[in-house]
């Protein structure tokens, strides 16, 4: 486990203090941040901001979100079921653009960050190649670099997705949307609880302290003095 996320400096954390806010629909006051030295801190400031148990939903998070990404996904992709198990690469007509517009616009789910691509790489590199007034390496005319580079640069559109690798199924991609979605789920009838708030710091952490989720524990500090 992590002694600390090692973030670089005060804007990091502002950063990161102000996604955990959004994320759980809240505000931490100057008193709770001063006293927030650990990630157990953070979440000990959000369970105390938990209603009463009677008051929570006791719906599954993964569930609803997966029922949630079945509804908005299936006008899209007539004639394919829908399970737990289908692989993304079975959502071939939606471009990775697509898919997250669709998503995006008929849940309000978060969504994981996209992956960047060996083929936008390549085709910024053909791009920079083609500048006019610059040097055409590897004996590529500036026609043909940039012709070369818009290619690769529709690659990524005529692919099915790029989400995370280790999003495979649309259960994966249901287990990591309730993890970022906690507060939404909730008012749709999930429950909200401990774990479910930790769930959510975790991926928020990874995101800026560039580490795994599995890798943070509640003495995790957030800086490292």
């Amino acid at each position: 486990m992590r002694v600390s996320l090692d973030l670089w400096d005060g804007l990091d954390v502002a950063g990161m203090i102000g996604d955990i806010e959004a994320a759980f629909d809240t505000h931490l006051t100057p008193a709770e941040l001063r006293q927030s030295f650990t990630m157990g801190d953070l979440q000990d400031r959000l369970v105390a901001r938990l209603p009463a148990e009677a008051e929570r939903g006791k719906g599954c998070p993964t569930a609803i979100a997966f029922w949630r990404l079945r509804a908005a996904l299936r006008p899209h992709v007539p004639g394919l079921t829908l399970r737990p198990s289908t692989p993304i690469g079975a959502l071939r007509h939606l471009s990775h653009v697509r898919l997250r517009r669709v998503i995006e616009a008929d849940t309000g789910f978060a969504l994981p960050p996209p992956e960047i691509t060996m083929g936008f790489l390549l085709g910024w590199l053909a791009l920079l190649i083609a500048v006019p007034g610059g040097t055409y390496q590897a004996g590529l005319s500036g026609g043909l670099a940039f012709a070369l580079a818009l290619a690769i640069l529709a690659l990524p559109r005529l692919w099915p997705h790029r989400l995370p690798g280790r999003i495979v199924t649309l259960g994966d991609l249901a287990r990591d949307v309730a993890d970022r979605n906690p507060v939404r789920l909730a008012r749709l009838g999930a429950r909200l609880d401990e774990q479910a708030i930790w769930n959510r710091l975790c991926v928020i952490a990874s995101d800026y302290g560039d580490v795994p989720a599995a890798d943070i524990a509640r003495h995790t500090r957030l800086t490292g003095s």
